[in-house]
């Protein structure tokens, strides 16, 4: 066996790797395979055609959408003779299903030989028009960013001694908290962010996220979850189970190994994060004066909901308006989680609002905090109208009753029995 050449990385750069298999065709002298970058669990299966004789080869046909998890994607190419057409096959299991696994099969087709791959053209090449529009658009967003630099230099005069709540620091665990823990550096180096999508920064504040692989991905949010919320963390049996159901014990506990390995090298970037199974489970401390961690700040908050105070509310609104836990993953074991971070936050809401409703322009925001999470809670709906007709705006109370009523219908298949004038009584 001789090497005859190597082929170069793709026109954006980007290492690939070939599925399966290639397929040959000797009269043309050329070979056809599908290459996709397995470094994104979202890439893309795209065909190319190479030459036999030389390291030349170019994109044909278009983009087939490619879920890729280590040992849960496959993909291969055929070519029928008879029918003159190239079939792609894609499996992708989905190992964090109840067993059985689910395993979804896509096929694609198309006609050969193949038209060379046409990238859609930049939208602002389409026509003069187009440019004046988009040309026009940017003035506006420029203009609408000054007035809001100035006005945010104004308030911060007016208000320079309010404190921010975007920058919490996580209190020990000894140190039950009614205050929401206040940051002195309002973008710390080191960070963990759950809420929204997942982030991880090291001590430079360089961003790590894109280092972990989908399996990395998995294994870190199995294991910090379950330290966070149980503070004794994860057996190996529970990780084979998830991670590694389908191999035997020692396979599985190779993979393990291996990937633990990687996982720890990664969050020793952090400087406060320890990857440890002194207990016999596997565990994530954190240093919380090294690395902050939202999730470790929206528990301090939600452990003390009975307590809560008017900043500690506005802490937890700061942080869950990222967007709701980890909501660009989908693990069945995360439902609880997920599920567990709404019910706590919107009974933190509710208890603060039980307690001091002296305020009514802050009952409207905190309403729509909740609707946030459940866009058919009664309890909001009740406190944000009381707090319009307290404000003399009957006309809008009107309008948010009416809206809900619209919604609850159409989610529940039933009308909503208390009337406006019953929830607007005190």
């Amino acid at each position: 066996m001789k090497k005859l050449f190597e082929l170069l990385p793709g026109s954006a750069g980007e290492d690939f790797t070939f599925a399966n298999s290639l397929v040959l065709d000797e009269r043309q002298d050329a070979w056809y395979g599908l290459i996709f970058n397995n470094e994104k669990y979202h890439s893309d299966l795209q065909l190319v055609k190479g030459s036999l004789s030389g390291p030349a080869y170019s994109a044909v046909g278009s983009k087939i959408p490619y879920p890729f998890h280590d040992i849960e994607s496959f993909a291969d190419l055929y070519y029928s003779p008879a029918a003159g057409k190239f079939l792609a096959v894609v499996f992708f299991t989905d190992s964090t299903a109840s067993r059985p696994a689910h395993t979804w099969v896509h096929l694609y087709s198309l006609d050969g030989p193949p038209e060379p791959y046409v990238a859609e053209p930049a939208s602002l090449a389409s026509s003069p028009g187009d440019r004046r529009i988009y040309i026009g658009i940017a003035i506006l967003f420029v203009m609408g960013a000054s007035i809001v630099f100035w006005l945010r230099r104004r308030s911060t005069g007016m208000a320079a001694d309010r404190t921010t709540s975007n920058g919490a620091v996580t209190l020990p665990e000894a140190s039950p908290v009614t205050e929401p823990p206040v940051a002195t550096d309002a973008h710390p180096r080191s960070a963990i962010y759950l809420f929204g999508d997942l982030q991880v920064f090291d001590t430079e504040g360089g961003d790590l996220t894109k280092q972990f692989s989908p399996l990395l991905k998995q294994l870190f949010l199995l294991i910090f979850l379950h330290s966070l919320k149980n503070r004794r963390g994860i057996s190996s049996e529970k990780l084979n189970e998830t991670l590694w159901f389908d191999k035997d014990e020692k396979s599985a506990r190779n993979n393990r190994s291996v990937n633990i390995a990687k996982l720890k090298a990664l969050l020793d970037k952090t400087g406060g994060c320890n990857l440890s199974k002194e207990t016999g489970y596997w565990k994530i401390d954190v240093d919380p004066s090294a690395v902050r961690v939202d999730y470790v700040d929206y528990l301090s908050i939600t452990d003390n909901r009975e307590r809560v105070t008017k900043k500690a509310v506005e802490a937890l609104a700061a942080i869950t308006q990222r967007g709701s836990l980890l909501h660009d993953v989908e693990y069945p074991w995360l439902d609880p989680f997920k599920s567990d971070v709404s019910n706590h936050v919107i009974d933190t809401y509710l208890h603060f609002a039980r307690q001091d409703a002296s305020d009514p322009e802050f009952m409207i925001m905190l309403a729509d905090y909740i609707f946030y999470f459940d866009s058919v809670n009664e309890d909001a709906m009740t406190i944000k109208c009381r707090a319009l007709v307290q404000l003399g705006k009957h006309s809008l109370a009107r309008n948010t009753y009416v809206s809900f009523v619209k919604d609850y219908r159409q989610i529940y298949g039933e009308d909503f029995q208390q009337d406006f004038q019953r929830v607007v009584q005190e």
